[in-house]
């Protein structure tokens, strides 16, 4: 019995999605050029993420810093004060909803202290340069100009 030209069609547009999803779990999945980060997630030193306007960079000397523009514009707009507190850090998103900043050695350097129970969370560096924590609005940086939660991100 032959397939029919429909089925094939189908069959073939499965098989290239499932490629692109299986491509994209290989080459590693970073989200180094987004604007966020998914429990789970973990923002190296020297990664960033970044929108049209605002960046946030997880720096050599350990600090988070949110900056207008690029680093390289030196507009900081907020810090997260853990400068020179160690080396090699990351700033982790676990799946209990708490972001931390740890160390090379993995040393608990500062975290936002909204871990609870295991679920989505999302944090987000938005168009008002507030950067959130969502599951549910558990955190957020202060330093947005828009008080209400944004329809896109």
């Amino acid at each position: 019995m032959a397939m029919s030209s429909l089925s094939f069609r189908h069959a073939s547009f499965c098989f290239m999605a499932a490629a692109v999803v299986v491509l994209g779990l290989l080459a590693g999945g970073s989200r180094a050029q987004t604007n966020q980060l998914l429990a789970g997630d973990i923002l190296k030193t020297g990664q960033k993420i970044s929108n049209a306007n605002y960046t946030l960079l997880m720096q050599p000397d350990c600090n988070l810093v949110l900056y207008r523009g690029p680093p390289e514009a030196n507009q900081a707009i907020w810090y997260s004060h853990t400068n020179g507190k160690g080396s090699g850090c990351e700033l982790r998103l676990k799946t209990d909803g708490d972001l931390a900043i740890h160390d090379k050695d993995g040393k608990r350097i500062s975290h936002s202290s909204t871990n609870g129970t295991i679920g989505s969370y999302i944090l987000l560096l938005q168009r008002d340069r507030n950067i959130v924590l969502y599951g549910k609005p558990i955190w957020d940086s202060g330093t947005g100009t828009v008080r209400t939660p944004p329809t896109t991100y």
